[in-house]
């Protein structure tokens, strides 16, 4: 690949595919300028009826959707032998000529074997190239860099993987609220580098500060006050946080040197989680390896929890640039939580794009598996000007009677915060001998519910006691055999 490697701002197409013929569903020319679209569907023909649970919900949200059999793009776009350059001749014509709604979103429904990523050199030494789906919503018509729609990739070979992704989408939409979490975020810090991944949390966490979120944190490096094992990040991945935060060196089968995470380990996930959205921080998007399913994939094909969407850069970049994009990232959906995941990427892309320094090659890596039109969960910021009557949180601290009660050997602990503090809650003998603790972690205001599972332990009473700042309170229960 060193032979095709240019001056940074020249592009280039990879063409790995040959044309196949298909019969296209999109019955008019793609050239004609009385289409209008806000949501454009890429896609095999044969994906088309697993989508159509998709369309049905984006249009019920008030999106004018398009369906576009990737096929036809070649048919009346393909100039050369590049499938990918067709793809971007065809958003870069819609975008300009289409009537208006013009195209906010860009879904590509299929990986890349079946959909091409579009190329770009790398700038990194050693890096041949990234892919970048970014590039094909770059209008071409324009004489900039800087992305004119949000785009996203469902990375699927079949269709049953369609259905579970889209499936997964419309019940975090609909039935999921932050509250309906065990804690907003979920930190992740490797022990390579240890001491600018911390900072990049850190740095993270001042950003959070204003909005009083929750937040457990892991760090790799054993003398940190936050140290955690792989199955201390398997157990708060299984407790349930709306967004995981991962800082750190990974490729793409596992996170870090060493292998904390692997794309094996997705199997470990309880079936009932919740699932989060995923933010990178290093070279760890790399769905552009054909027949291989990465670790960020499985976590989007898991069928209950996993990821619900991964924002990604997919090749090497310098950490304080990547890590300030997370932060800017995170601070827009914290102003903004009316917006969809990919209004938010593509922002802050626009933002951070400076025509006279560079083409922005380090914002443009930043991927997005999922849907660009995803909603976040309605209460995710609470404020005093935040007004919606679906929305309830508590106004008491209150730890409720364990149930059941009698258990065995299992009980669910509930309580309940009426601010964000920092918890505790722990379980001891009635001779103050501690025998587990459930949770020591900041969280915030909400409804709590922990599941407590006593086996090996002798029948008796036990005692509950939950710390919330200054306050305590303890509540006995009855373990009989």
């Amino acid at each position: 690949m060193s032979a095709f490697r240019r001056q940074l701002g020249f592009i280039f197409c990879l063409c790995l595919f040959s044309i196949s013929n298909g019969l296209a569903f999109q019955s008019d020319s793609l050239k004609s300028t009385t289409n209008s679209a806000d949501y454009l569907i890429i896609t095999p023909a044969s994906f088309v009826s697993a989508l159509q649970p998709l369309i049905q919900h984006r249009e019920g949200q008030g999106l004018k959707v398009m369906t576009i059999d990737v096929q036809q793009i070649y048919e009346e776009f393909l100039n050369t032998t590049c499938k990918s350059e067709a793809i971007r001749e065809f958003v870069s014509y819609a975008l300009e000529y289409w009537a208006d709604p013009a195209p906010q979103y860009v879904l590509l429904a299929g990986d890349t074997e079946i959909i091409p990523s579009y190329k770009i050199p790398g700038r990194i030494e050693n890096e041949d190239s990234l892919s970048i789906d970014g590039w094909f919503v770059i209008n071409k018509h324009e004489n900039d860099s800087k992305p004119d729609a949000a785009i996203g990739r469902f990375p699927v070979t079949e269709a049953n993987q369609l259905e579970t992704i889209i499936s997964k989408i419309i019940y975090f939409e609909q039935n999921l609220l932050r509250n309906s979490y065990f804690r907003d975020f979920l930190f992740f810090a490797d022990t390579q580098d240890a001491a600018y991944f911390e900072d990049a949390v850190e740095q993270m966490i001042e950003t959070m500060e204003p909005y009083s979120f929750s937040y457990h944190r892991i760090d790799l490096r054993e003398d940190s006050e936050f140290y955690g094992t792989r199955d201390d990040l398997i157990a708060a991945m299984n407790q349930g946080s709306l967004f995981f935060g991962f800082y750190g060196h990974a490729n793409l089968t596992l996170w870090s040197h060493s292998q904390v995470f692997t794309a094996a380990d997705v199997e470990n996930l309880d079936a009932n989680s919740r699932p989060f959205i995923f933010t990178g921080v290093t070279a760890i998007q790399n769905f552009d390896t054909p027949g291989n399913v990465g670790t960020l994939e499985k976590l989007l094909l898991h069928p209950e929890g996993g990821a619900i969407a991964t924002v990604a850069p997919t090749g090497l970049s310098y950490l304080h640039i990547i890590a300030q994009f997370v932060n800017d990232l995170y601070g827009y959906i914290f102003e903004n939580p009316e917006s969809t995941i990919g209004e938010s990427i593509l922002e802050i892309k626009r933002n951070k794009i400076d025509e006279s320094i560079s083409p922005g090659h380090e914002f443009h890596q930043f991927s997005l598996l999922g849907d660009p039109a995803l909603k976040f969960p309605a209460d995710l910021v609470t404020s005093s000007d935040f007004d919606d009557e679906t929305v309830t949180l508590p106004d008491r601290f209150l730890l409720l009677q364990n149930y059941p009660n009698p258990f065995n050997p299992s009980t669910t602990i509930e309580f309940t915060l009426a601010k964000s503090a920092y918890v505790d809650l722990s379980i001891f003998t009635v001779q103050g001998r501690k025998i587990s603790t459930l949770v020591a972690d900041h969280l915030s205001a909400g409804i709590y519910k922990m599941k407590w599972d006593a086996a090996g332990l002798p029948s008796g009473i036990y005692l509950t006691r939950l710390k919330a700042g200054n306050i305590s309170k303890t509540r006995s229960m009855i373990l009989l055999r």
